[in-house]
């Protein structure tokens, strides 16, 4: 499973890098502080150091034992499907926000309260700073509204 592992992380590490040299395509304004580009830069940026530490920790790693893969994992995996087909149907603001509330569930929160206020408000949060401040094009709910 180690080997299986490391080409998982190879390949991974592959997309990232082509991920931020295709960031560098994109048209920025010279008055730009942080133009389109910085997102891109950063998560590949992030995913590359990344691969780079789990390869590291693969290589430490004594023993060829299999990874379990539990029911959190598959619900996260699912949740991601859902989150990416509901979408062009919802628009970000809810389907984020529904993600979000599925997805701190998944991690244990039992309280729904706090569920709802943090998954709103991080999908409002994150709809402001990349539509309004980077002027990024997010799709819209059926309502017409963000």
């Amino acid at each position: 499973m180690k080997r299986a592992e490391q080409w998982v992380t190879l390949a991974l590490m592959a997309v990232s890098v082509a991920y931020a040299y295709s960031a560098f395509s994109i048209k920025v304004k010279l008055d730009d502080a942080i133009g389109p580009r910085a997102f891109p830069l950063l998560v590949s940026g992030v995913m590359i150091v990344l691969c780079l530490l789990n390869l590291v920790g693969l290589a430490r790693k004594s023993g060829d034992e299999p990874a379990a893969l539990g029911w959190s994992e598959m619900a996260m995996t699912v949740l991601g499907v859902v989150y990416c087909v509901l979408m062009p149907v919802l628009g970000y603001v809810l389907s984020t926000a529904l993600f979000m509330a599925g997805g701190i569930r998944v991690m244990g929160e039992k309280r729904w309260p706090l569920t709802l206020v943090v998954a709103v408000v991080t999908s409002l949060v994150s709809w402001g700073l990349f539509a309004r401040m980077l002027g990024v094009t997010l799709p819209t709910s059926p309502l017409g509204i963000l």
